[in-house]
């Protein structure tokens, strides 16, 4: 298992959406090492306005490390790494 780098507020992340989705992600706040809330563009071309994708947020957010099945070879739930 990789080691979980230390993020800052205003770093970038890759965050995966429930439907495992990557997308680029800006870290609004750190709670913990492996928790943390980001805000990112949508790719879900549902969600659009005047000024194009719609920006989302989430909280709480754990590593992927935290949701990796017993092999390692799979993960699942809304994580960054």
């Amino acid at each position: 298992m990789e080691a979980i780098k230390p993020v800052k507020i205003g770093e970038t992340v890759a965050f995966f959406d429930s439907y495992k989705v990557e997308h680029a992600a800006l870290v609004t706040n750190v709670f913990s090492p492996t928790c943390i809330n980001v805000v990112y563009v949508t790719k879900d071309p549902t969600r659009t306005d005047s000024y194009g994708n719609q920006t989302e947020r989430q909280t709480s957010v754990s590593h992927i490390s935290q949701h990796m099945s017993e092999d390692g070879k799979e993960f699942f739930g809304m994580c960054w790494k």
